[in-house]
């Protein structure tokens, strides 16, 4: 049987980690990246984009200041589409 539908992908995950100091709302991203396109945990938690945190190139910048002490990171996905087996 044939497969409809896209071709499969590779990739992994990178983490980057933040370091909150209760006063900055902008950090720096290793790799510019849209809100959708990245996962942003703060304290365990997932952060909504557009809502917890917006992209602009490579800023992120939250809504809220982040707290010094609490977990801070973000998820990049990158997938591999000329990948040869």
């Amino acid at each position: 049987m044939a497969y409809i539908g896209r071709g499969v992908e590779f990739g992994e995950f990178i983490k980057q980690t933040l370091t909150p100091n209760s006063s900055t709302t902008a950090f720096a991203m290793n790799h510019a990246a849209s809100a959708n396109s990245i996962l942003v945990v703060y304290g365990n938690v997932v952060q909504e984009p557009g809502v917890g945190y917006t992209c602009a190139g490579s800023t992120i910048t939250f809504t809220g200041t982040p707290v010094t002490g609490t977990s801070l990171y973000i998820i990049y996905t990158v997938s591999y589409t000329h990948l040869t087996l």
